[in-house]
């Protein structure tokens, strides 16, 4: 399995891991999404800027990661993004988030990526984990600023100097 850009093929495959992600609060989004409703977000990720890059297994995706403007239009932080990365729960353990991360990482040279963010909620033990294992380091912590049907959560910001 390597890892390569991806393309609008790869959509539904990558929809279908965000929203086990959402089912499992994995990320702060709460309701799942179609297919269509990810189009503009998918087109705001050309591989020249902000690529999505997928992990393909069998010709099926098995996982994605993106990297995302941090507070889009503020030039002074234009070279600070946020990474994302998620996993199919069939295909956990296997390296394949490492896989992504270190791709995405090894690819912030490129795109002029000097700071690299990953906010987290705290109870995504796995997640911290991940970055952690590559050096990045708490720089912010925002105290029950989720909310899950009345169960509060917290989350961290992990940064890394690339």
């Amino acid at each position: 399995m390597e890892v390569r850009f991806a393309n609008i093929f790869d959509l539904p495959g990558i929809v279908d891991i965000y929203n086990q992600g959402i089912a499992t609060k994995a990320t702060a989004d709460t309701k799942p999404f179609a297919v269509d409703d990810k189009l503009e977000w998918f087109y705001q990720h050309p591989k020249d800027m902000y690529p999505i890059y997928v992990m393909e297994h069998s010709n099926q995706v098995v996982g994605w990661c993106s990297i995302s403007p941090y507070r889009p239009g503020r030039m002074a932080v234009r070279q600070t993004a946020e990474i994302s990365y998620y996993v199919d729960q069939n295909y956990h353990r296997l390296g394949i988030g490492t896989s992504l991360v270190n791709f995405t990482i090894d690819d912030c040279p490129r795109l002029g990526i000097s700071n690299l963010l990953a906010v987290i909620l705290e109870w995504n033990v796995k997640s911290v984990q991940l970055v952690q294992k590559f050096g990045f380091e708490q720089w912010g912590y925002l105290p029950q600023v989720a909310n899950f049907d009345g169960k509060e959560c917290s989350q961290y910001i992990f940064g890394k100097k690339i």
